[in-house]
């Protein structure tokens, strides 16, 4: 169901696909771990929101689906500059410990694509590091993302202790215990 270009906007806000349970689920880690109250039903405020979550702290949409990217990523993205929020899609995976995370900002043209979770242990900050080519890493905070050029952890090991305990707490979440 297309909807019609929003003449304040200049473009078109298509409707965000309903994510399984699952990936709900992990939408709601994520925004536990940017450690705000987590709005479950923001078409209240602005009815383009259905089917995602908002942190409003963070000034972040949450959204997720099991699409290969791209697909999504414009609707999402056109949603979040809507509502003057960056945006997080979460993407499921075979298994919940193996999603990936896009990044849309609403000041930048370009998303941050196919990024992993990566928590510092034993408790620490979250981040979602790149699993390509890309130079950049994305802070998780409860007032919103951080970008930085320099990575969050000290060396290989390091990066893949960050990452399991990324895909652990994914497994635990997928699981309803949050």
């Amino acid at each position: 169901m297309k909807t019609a270009p929003v003449p304040s906007l200049g473009f078109v806000l298509d409707p965000i696909p309903e994510p399984p349970v699952q990936i709900r689920r992990l939408m709601l880690a994520l925004g536990t771990i940017l450690d705000g109250y987590i709005e479950q039903d923001p078409q209240s405020w602005h009815p383009a929101l259905l089917h995602s979550m908002v942190v409003p702290g963070a000034d972040i949409v949450l959204a997720g689906t099991r699409c290969r990217r791209p697909l999504v990523c414009r609707e999402v993205g056109n949603i979040a500059r809507a509502v003057d929020r960056d945006a997080i899609i979460v993407r499921a995976a075979d298994e919940p410990k193996h999603a990936t995370f896009d990044v849309l900002l609403r000041h930048l043209k370009r998303p941050f694509l196919g990024y992993r979770l990566w928590m510092r242990q034993p408790l620490g900050s979250a981040w979602l590091v790149p699993t390509g080519a890309e130079r950049t890493f994305i802070r998780l905070d409860g007032l919103g993302l951080e970008l930085s050029l320099e990575a969050p952890f000290d060396d290989e090991i390091d990066a893949y202790r960050g990452l399991k305990a990324g895909a652990e707490y994914l497994s635990i979440a997928v699981k309803g215990w949050f």
